[in-house]
């Protein structure tokens, strides 16, 4: 995201067009996913799991579809080192200047200035913690949907090929926000998504019947569909342009944080559930005061990140 964004507006695109940039990349995204889960179903299901003569070393079976994966990032490598440009975000001449004095040559210095202008704007707080709770019920539905499927049926599910309904679901939320965008702002968008998505998580609580687990988790992944590129959109948005790829790193501790607490406590899938309805919960109040926040200050700008961060960087170094 902060590669786009910073490209985006290298490029002199106007910040309107972001969300529809958002909207067809993850849509893009779900649509390689969805071809994945069929590869890596047919990986699976062509050679049966099978030890090499050097133990512990094993081919076919569910080692296939990670060896397939493997290869397909060395084909992103290639492409990525062919056409993306390098870019370390929008620095203005003040900003280079402040950096020849000496005020931002230390990584301490550099990550201390992004810490305090979190401090300073509530917003970028609030933006944290979404999408560390959102972020955070995702990864451990990832963990859980697995065993909460198999627990309603007697034989092994075609994972694979749930995995690609998943990921049609969420290719249409991406749809579904294109067009929710024209008449809504992100902020109300993920205030119902998150509603919907928190009480998608409940049914696993409460159910066991695999038809209606399986139509809840179909429900969530169209809310995951909506949510990254109306997230991505109110990042831009929220978080300065001169400390994004940082402040964007900082969101990931707590995220990751979240994620090792509920599965470090070996809790039983309801009981993770439950959790993921409670963050999501949460979730939804964050939004609703960034939301009210957003309409009474403006989006942050590139020159605003840059001087914030170089009056941070200066009051480091008195």
């Amino acid at each position: 995201d902060s590669w786009l964004v910073c490209e985006h507006n290298a490029r002199g695109y106007e910040s309107k067009l972001l969300s529809g940039t958002f909207s067809w990349m993850y849509f893009g995204n779900s649509l390689c996913a969805i071809l994945a889960g069929m590869m890596a179903e047919a990986a699976a299901d062509r050679v049966p799991l099978t030890a090499t003569s050097s133990p512990p070393w094993y081919y076919g079976g569910y080692c296939s579809p990670f060896d397939l994966s493997a290869m397909f990032l060395v084909v992103a490598l290639a492409l990525i080192t062919v056409f993306w440009n390098e870019n370390y975000g929008e620095r203005s001449a003040r900003q280079l200047e402040a950096s020849r004095a000496g005020y931002l040559e230390s990584a301490s210095a550099s990550l201390h200035a992004p810490i305090k202008m979190m401090m300073d704007d509530p917003s970028i707080v609030l933006c944290g913690t979404v999408v560390s709770l959102f972020e955070g019920s995702m990864y451990i539905f990832v963990f859980n949907w697995t065993p909460s499927i198999s627990a309603g049926m007697s034989t092994t599910p075609p994972f694979g090929w749930i995995f690609a309904c998943f990921m049609v679901a969420c290719m249409g939320g991406s749809s579904l926000f294109a067009l929710l965008s024209q008449s809504l702002s992100c902020e109300k968008i993920l205030l119902y998504t998150f509603l919907v998505a928190a009480a998608a998580l409940s049914v696993p609580i409460f159910a066991t019947s695999t038809a209606y687990v399986l139509t809840a988790f179909l429900v969530f992944e169209a809310c995951v569909g909506i949510y990254w590129p109306a997230m991505g959109t109110v990042k831009s948005k929220v978080v300065p342009e001169a400390a994004r790829a940082t402040i964007y790193n900082i969101f990931r501790i707590p995220l990751n944080a979240v994620v090792l607490g509920v599965l470090l406590n070996q809790m039983d899938v309801s009981m993770a559930f439950f959790w993921c309805t409670l963050m999501l919960a949460v979730s939804f109040g964050c939004m609703l005061l960034l939301g009210a926040r957003s309409q009474k200050q403006p989006s942050s700008t590139i020159e605003d990140g840059e001087q914030a961060l170089i009056n941070h960087a200066e009051d480091d170094g008195k």
